[in-house]
């Protein structure tokens, strides 16, 4: 598996080191399936999807480049030697989150900018979705590997530990104030007490880490990997794992090759397919493991507010209730309650439970959260019965009399 840019970012030669191998000079030595990240010009047409080859283009099938190299698509899940890969091409981008995704994408040459739809997907492939699996799924126990593009963006409250040097926010370099000289008094008692502070400082709040991508952040929150791989920063970083909803998940980012540090840029590992491992090696994956960076304070923590004190109690992420949004290129959690109303976070407006689907606020229509959409069976639903005709009411007889009797008005200019 590779992550991160594939191609070269020299114009012109994008995939000159591959062409010996699209010809058929030299072959690749073993299956080799990566994921595109920030890729242009040639290696953007290279990437797309012939018809002759896929007919189906919404199909999560791998597009095959030569003999043992394959383009795994935009996002999806696959199965590949027993093991279950799920996979997210692109990087993050504000401006284009929020647009809406082409069906014809694979058919055309790659765009490196992922959006919302997208993510929905990948949750929804993967186990992550707000639809209920069945009790004989397989992805109850979550997919084996996660391939991204990009590092998630940790919380800047929860930095991962041993988080390399680099990628760590500058200390501000404060100049000295220029000395000058001052008669110095010694102040009264009741002045003394006046000066003095009322108790310890304010700690000062940890400056954010521009690192990685909030939706990526997101999306790991919300899946249940084993092993999450990327490599978009450049470094390498092997994070402790950490607790995800079923069991645990070790995240590695890996530098690029023939770095002028000499980084970690391959790891080997061995793993044994979730569908063969018990629920008891689940479980005490999930004991040995430390909590999760990704879930924010609000989430995760319970409200020692008595339910029987208030008129609406919010629902927790502990309780399987998923109200991650993605907005405007923000990731937010709404507030959920228990008679199906939720609040907005992007805009504070309180939404009854029939709205379902967006905010109601006409500046806002952030989407609703996931746990209380309608499910895909219920959305079938709703469109068929918008698709058929609506019944007109058949009038009584009197009515019937009345209209037949009624003088008709004169069609035309009022002076004629």
């Amino acid at each position: 598996f590779c992550v991160g840019d594939f191609f070269s970012n020299s114009p012109g030669q994008e995939y000159a080191e591959l062409e010996p191998y699209l010809s058929g000079e030299l072959s690749v030595p073993l299956p080799t399936y990566f994921v595109a990240g920030n890729e242009e010009g040639g290696a953007a047409e290279l990437l797309k999807c012939p018809p002759e080859a896929h007919r189906d283009s919404h199909a999560n099938i791998p597009h095959r480049l030569c003999d043992n190299l394959y383009y795994l698509g935009r996002q999806g899940r696959f199965e590949v030697s027993g093991l279950s890969v799920g996979y997210l091409s692109g990087r993050f981008n504000p401006l284009h989150f929020s647009d809406p995704p082409d069906k014809e994408e694979r058919l055309k040459p790659y765009n490196a900018w992922y959006c919302d739809d997208h993510l929905d997907d990948l949750l929804d492939a993967t186990g992550g979705g707000p639809d209920p699996l069945e009790d004989d799924s397989p992805l109850k126990k979550g997919i084996d590997i996660l391939l991204t593009s990009e590092w998630p963006s940790f919380d800047a409250k929860h930095t991962p530990p041993d988080l390399p040097e680099i990628l760590l926010p500058a200390k501000k370099n404060t100049p000295d104030k220029p000395t000058s000289t001052t008669t110095t008094t010694t102040p009264s008692p009741e002045t003394a007490a006046l000066a003095a502070p009322l108790g310890p400082a304010p700690e000062p709040e940890p400056e954010p880490l521009d690192l990685g991508s909030p939706a990526v952040g997101a999306l790991v929150s919300g899946i249940a990997t084993r092993y999450h791989f990327a490599g978009s920063e450049n470094v390498y970083y092997a994070m402790p794992p950490f607790r995800n909803k079923v069991h645990s998940t070790r995240f590695y980012a890996l530098a690029s090759i023939n770095n002028p540090t000499k980084q970690k840029s391959v790891k080997a590992f061995n793993i044994l397919p979730l569908k063969h491992m018990s629920e008891e090696d689940l479980s005490n994956l999930r004991q040995d493991a430390g909590p999760n960076p990704f879930e924010s304070e609000a989430s995760s923590t319970a409200d020692p507010t008595p339910a029987n004190t208030k008129k609406s109690v919010a629902v927790s992420r502990p309780d399987g209730k998923n109200t991650t949004v993605f907005h405007n290129g923000l990731c937010k959690a709404h507030e959920v309650y228990e008679d199906g109303r939720w609040k907005c976070a992007f805009c504070g407006n309180v939404n009854y439970a029939r709205q379902n689907k967006n905010c109601n606020m006409r500046k806002c229509k952030a989407p609703a959260p996931p746990c209380i959409r309608p499910t895909e069976v219920e959305r079938k639903k709703d469109d068929e019965e918008e698709d058929k005709p609506k019944q007109q009411r058949k009038r009584s007889k009197k009515e019937s009399i009345y209209y037949a009797q009624r003088p008709k008005k004169r069609r035309g200019p009022k002076n004629e």
